[in-house]
């Protein structure tokens, strides 16, 4: 017998089954990538990741939950500025599932970030997304 939270609805859970089918190892797969990270088996390639060639200038945004017991706030900051330097970070009271525990804080933050990184831009047309908007 498998648990759910109530909070997840059937179809979610259904799609969620299927996605971690025990045919395709069920959970394993995605676990042993935690338990290599908990290990550091990966630490020296990872090491080797962040350099300026391997970051970005693009508008990035992080949202991390202060309640989440499987991050490491800090230290996800911390990478994010890494790879990004200038993500902008975004913490709220919440744990590892912040968008089904407070989805209207996520979905202003996100809408917020849009907005502001989704300015006016000119397409292959010449047409800026505003004016195609209106036509």
């Amino acid at each position: 017998m498998i648990l759910r939270l109530i909070i997840i609805v059937t179809q979610e859970f259904e799609t969620h089954q299927s996605i971690f089918c025990p045919e395709d190892g069920g959970f394993t797969p995605a676990l042993n990538y935690y338990r290599a990270a908990i290990r550091g088996y990966n630490a020296a390639d990872e090491a080797r990741i962040v350099a300026p060639e391997n970051t970005t200038s693009l508008p990035t945004q992080f949202i991390g939950g202060t309640a989440d017991p499987l991050i490491i706030l800090p230290v996800a900051n911390a990478a994010t500025k890494a790879f990004a330097p200038h993500a902008t970070l975004q913490n709220v009271s919440a744990g590892h599932w912040m968008h089904l525990e407070k989805p209207a804080q996520i979905n202003h933050l996100l809408g917020a970030f849009f907005k502001g990184v989704l300015k006016p831009i000119k397409n292959l047309t010449g047409c800026t997304v505003e004016k195609r908007k209106r036509l």
